[in-house]
């Protein structure tokens, strides 16, 4: 029975051997490659993550998708309209940082104690709102009431520090023609 198995190992004479030649390291290499895409196809298991059924796909249209897929989080509609990423919570955050800080501001000044909350967070508000790309975004979330809170008199009638108000003047003419009102 092992001789069925393995064959049999007799007085026959066997071929001693001398190394790979060229085309058994070619096939060796073709079918590494064919295992390779064996495993991708496995780990995708013709699906993408939007659902699609991508056993029918070629391979391009496969990798247009997904690629289609990641440039849609990323970038913001043609028309102009908002982004698709999370650039509304980082200006939103912002913008309620704005306000705590001037109501904090607010507080300290009728306490008589200084009243640094705002211009400490000055550098942070100006780098946010010199991005081209989130200007349309501060402005339909409300930017001009906080701008508006930050260069007002404080509750005894003194003025915030003249490189706030400098600022944000700046900041100001630097917005689109259409939004600048106050």
């Amino acid at each position: 029975m092992i001789a069925d198995i393995f064959g049999e190992s007799g007085d026959e004479e066997e071929e001693e051997f001398t190394g790979f030649n060229q085309e058994d390291l070619e096939e060796k290499k073709e079918a590494q490659e064919e295992e390779q895409q064996q495993e991708d196809s496995d780990s995708d298991e013709g699906v993408d993550r939007s659902g699609q059924d991508m056993s029918m796909m070629s391979d391009f249209d496969v990798m247009l998708a997904k690629r289609k897929a990641m440039n849609s989080r990323k970038r913001r509609n043609r028309d102009g309209g908002t982004f698709i990423s999370d650039a509304d919570d980082v200006v939103s955050a912002m913008i309620s940082k704005m306000n705590e800080a001037a109501e904090e501001d607010r507080t300290l000044n009728a306490l008589k104690k200084p009243a640094l909350k705002k211009l400490t967070l000055l550098p942070h508000v100006i780098l946010h709102l010199r991005k081209q790309d989130l200007k349309e975004t501060f402005i339909d979330s409300g930017v001009m009431s906080a701008i508006k809170e930050w260069i007002s008199p404080l509750p005894d009638k003194s003025l915030p520090a003249l490189r706030i108000r400098g600022e944000l003047l700046r900041i100001l003419q630097e917005l689109p023609s259409g939004v600048r009102r106050l």
